[in-house]
């Protein structure tokens, strides 16, 4: 199972950094895919010149264009099987967060419904009409096998 992370910024750089330094002791692979909104703080150096880490797919904006298009932007980036949309002020503590989604997700059952509570972080993915559409786990099935 492949994962992207993918991450909107516009500014905000030291949340940036503190993102992404929380994510340098998660256990198993993962890529990165990062839309710059047009940032003007030092964004767009840091990630052409950030030091080795996860594989990146950087794309830059001349503009903002909001938070959604960004992210369909950074799923269009992707190749990976799944997604996990993250903002530039979380941070991860537990090293296994991701595996521990992982092996949620491959356990669970999907649904496309749009009644159903859609609570995780992680997603199939399926593009229809060039935007991002997505089948999420409950979020039950999700907290019993994580």
């Amino acid at each position: 199972m492949t994962v992207s992370l993918v991450l909107a910024v516009y500014n905000q750089l030291p949340l940036t950094r503190a993102c992404l330094e929380s994510l340098r002791t998660t256990t198993g692979p993962f890529d990165l895919c990062v839309v710059d909104n047009g940032s003007t703080d030092g964004t767009e150096a840091y990630f052409t010149e950030r030091p080795l880490g996860p594989p990146l797919r950087y794309q830059r904006n001349a503009e903002n264009v909001g938070l959604i298009r960004a992210l369909n932007q950074g799923a269009r980036l992707s190749q990976s099987e799944y997604l996990c949309l993250l903002h530039n002020d979380t941070e991860m503590r537990d090293p296994q967060w991701l595996a521990r989604l992982r092996a949620a997700v491959a356990g669970a059952d999907f649904y496309r419904e749009p009644t159903d509570v859609i609570k995780a972080t992680l997603a199939r993915l399926e593009v229809v009409d060039e935007e991002l559409m997505a089948a999420y786990a409950r979020w039950d099935d999700l907290d019993t096998r994580a």
